[in-house]
């Protein structure tokens, strides 16, 4: 009986046939391929919105020296002494940092910003109706493109100067404020 059940155990005792382990092979494949771009697309939302919330908080401060001298500006110690958490920079749009330009009347102001993914983030505001950057409405417009690298300088029309450049919502693909 011994001998039988012996005989039995090792018998039904088999690996797995490499037909099993081609599939498993091959599922674990197409798994790896559907995860890897989500985890890739996932890395640069994470880098955009850095920048993106650095214009938000710039946005704010340029806004608070509009209401109290009823003009923007680019000075960059006026700008930290007001909103010191954001990079200012007047000379290099720095991964993260963000540079400003005015309009000659001061009634206008453009910010950009560069994320670590290679784009560039505008903001766009215009106190009264004047005519910016194709713009000619009072309001916040939001714009995006691609950068190579970080710019010197800034103008206010940095993201393109055709009224489709800018967004008034948040269609672009990243949030208004």
């Amino acid at each position: 009986m011994i001998g039988s059940l012996r005989s039995n155990r090792h018998g039904s005792e088999g690996g797995f046939s490499l037909i099993e382990l081609l599939v498993v092979i091959m599922i674990l494949g197409i798994l790896m391929a559907i995860a890897i771009p989500q985890f890739l697309g996932a890395k640069d939302q994470g880098n955009d919105s850095q920048p993106q919330a650095a214009l938000r908080a710039a946005l704010s401060a340029e806004r608070t020296y509009y209401v109290d001298f009823q003009t923007y500006t680019t000075d960059v110690d006026k700008l930290r002494g007001i909103e010191p958490n954001v990079v200012w920079d007047s000379t290099d749009a720095k991964i993260g940092g963000v540079m400003a330009a005015t309009n000659a009347t001061g009634n206008g102001v453009v910010l950009v910003s560069t994320s670590a993914s290679g784009n560039l983030f505008c903001i766009m505001n215009l106190a009264t109706d004047v005519s910016l950057g194709g713009q000619t409405q009072a309001g916040t417009y939001y714009g995006s493109t691609t950068a190579s690298t970080p710019p010197t300088s800034v103008t206010t029309d940095q993201c393109g100067s055709a009224i489709d450049s800018y967004s008034r919502d948040a269609s672009i693909g990243w949030d208004t404020d």
